[in-house]
């Protein structure tokens, strides 16, 4: 069943997005994934299916999809190995971008989060891992869940932390330094389920998008 888009009499209030944590359950269906954001108290912030090779990521306001809050929809920039235009779904206006660029040899991945004109606001990086004996004796780290530090302006803004989860795995997106309320919660929580989705596909840098 396809959403039909926000309106002026069904938009949720802005609360959604005032939140300091967001949990992002994710689940592994038959055709791609499952995400349901909560608030600090189990509060519905949004729920998105991620169809495997699909270009478009869908963020409604309910598990019914019967509200579009926005989308993702990808495109090729040069140099970058993902990238999307985030659209409000109440407007259809272009509110940011969302983009992957990957640098070798060790393969490491960063996020950038842009506003409608292509300028920086944030950025996900990958963070190291805490030393332990076992990564000392096996070569683990690529199998692991990854941690990430977003970077907002000049300082370090928020965390995305892995979780065990009872019914498939969990992102905890916690934006505790955000003291001025700064960082758009759609973007954040966009970047973190791209990330997610594009996670197992096939990187090859010297080969990114050409068009701009």
């Amino acid at each position: 069943m396809k959403g039909r888009r926000a309106t002026a009499g069904n938009v949720p209030g802005p609360q959604r997005w005032g939140f300091k944590t967001y949990s992002i359950h994710e689940r592994v269906m038959p055709f791609g994934r499952r995400f349901e954001v909560q608030g600090p108290n189990d509060e519905p912030v949004l729920y998105c299916r991620a169809k495997r090779g699909a270009q478009r990521l869908v963020f409604h306001a309910d598990a019914k999809r019967s509200t579009e809050l926005f989308r993702l929809e990808a495109r090729k920039v040069r140099q970058f190995q993902r990238a999307y235009d985030a659209v409000d779904g109440f407007t259809g206006n272009k509110f940011g971008e969302v983009r992957k660029r990957v640098y070798e040899p060790a393969s490491k991945a960063e996020w950038f989060l842009l506003d409608a004109e292509a300028n920086q606001l944030g950025l996900l990086t990958e963070t190291a891992p805490p030393p332990s004996l076992i990564r000392r004796l096996l070569p683990m780290d690529r199998f692991l869940p990854k941690s990430w530090a977003l970077h907002w302006g000049q300082s370090i803004a928020g965390t995305l932390q892995p979780k065990a989860g009872l019914m498939g795995e969990r992102l905890e997106l916690d934006l505790k330094f955000d003291a001025r309320d700064e960082i758009d919660r759609r973007l954040a929580i966009a970047a973190a389920i791209a990330m997610r989705t594009d996670q197992g596909k096939a990187e090859k840098p010297e080969k990114a998008a050409e068009a701009a």
